[in-house]
């Protein structure tokens, strides 16, 4: 169990700092790059208050949902996930946006490209370790 639980760490922490390389790679001018700190700094800072800020909105999904869904109906649970999905990527952009002080479009595809070299990094080594199947 321990072995697993720190094995999940490293790969978070891999994945993590593989897109901060990206996105420094991705910060082609002079400009973007002197805001590269900045952009780490509010990065690091913003996903623990926006996921304390939705906190109580969750809380209250897990205790209303019930669980059973008919025809298609989604749970409340479902749709909070949904709501809370957009949420992010909105809050991401223009967070990205704001800290690098680029136009959207440009945010946009650092964004898409920071997450998906993320999301490959630790699909990958999980998979390569063995803490998925």
């Amino acid at each position: 169990k321990a072995a697993f639980i720190v094995g999940r760490l490293f790969v978070a922490f891999i994945g993590y700092a593989a897109s901060l390389i990206a996105l420094f790679l991705l910060c082609r001018t002079p400009h973007e790059q002197k805001n590269f700190p900045v952009a780490v700094t509010v990065h690091n800072w913003a996903a623990p208050i926006v996921s304390l800020a939705f906190l109580p909105l969750l809380v209250l999904g897990l205790s209303l949902d019930t669980g059973t869904a008919s025809d298609g109906e989604a749970t409340i649970r479902v749709r909070i996930s949904v709501f809370w999905i957009g949420v992010r990527l909105f809050v991401g952009l223009r967070l990205l946006r704001i800290s690098r002080v680029i136009p959207m479009g440009k945010a946009a595809f650092y964004f898409v490209v920071t997450a998906a070299v993320s999301i490959v990094t630790t699909q990958g080594l999980e998979s390569m370790l063995g803490l998925i199947n």
